[in-house]
Parts: C-alpha cells; structure tokens; sequence
C-alpha cells in the first residue's frame, strides 16, 4: 500500500465512527417514531425515511471505500463498529 492509500484508509477510519454513530441515531431515530405513529401519514413515514437514509449515506459510502479498496481492513472495522453497535443496541 502506499503513502496516499494509507492516508486514504486513514482518513476513512477516522471519520468512520462518528458516520456510523450518526447513522444509527437516524435508524433509531427512526423507529422511535414508527413506534408512535403506526397509523402515521404514508407522507411522512417516507420523509422520516428519506432522512434516515440521508444520515446514512456517508457511512455506507465510507464502508464501502474500504471493503472496495482496503479489503484486509474490513476485521478491524467490522470490530470497531460491532463496539459502537453495542452502545446503542445492548
């Protein structure tokens, strides 16, 4: 690997926790009011999703670059995430 594609992992790995924490506030986010609004205009459950979504996209861009690019990194992410998975889910 080179200088610039560790830079790149680098960089990827740095903002990777943060996108992913923001990514699963939305997801929960989300839920939390599908759970109150089960009767809820079909309108707005898809703007509710359609922001999910959105926060989403930076953190499977992000993932996506590294199983793309740096495949051997894909254990020591996968191990990182299941950590901040944790702290929302157990």
């Amino acid at each position: 690997m080179t200088g610039s594609g560790n830079d790149k992992l680098t960089e990827l790995l740095a903002d990777l926790p943060a996108q992913f924490r923001a990514a699963i506030q939305a997801e929960v986010d989300f839920y939390i009011w599908r759970a109150a609004h089960k009767h809820g205009s079909f309108v707005e459950f898809a703007r509710r999703l359609a922001e999910f979504v959105k926060a989403s996209e930076p953190y499977a861009d992000a993932y996506e670059a590294i199983r793309r690019d740096f495949p051997s990194a894909l254990g020591r992410v996968n191990d990182m995430l299941l950590l901040i998975q944790r702290e929302y889910f157990s």
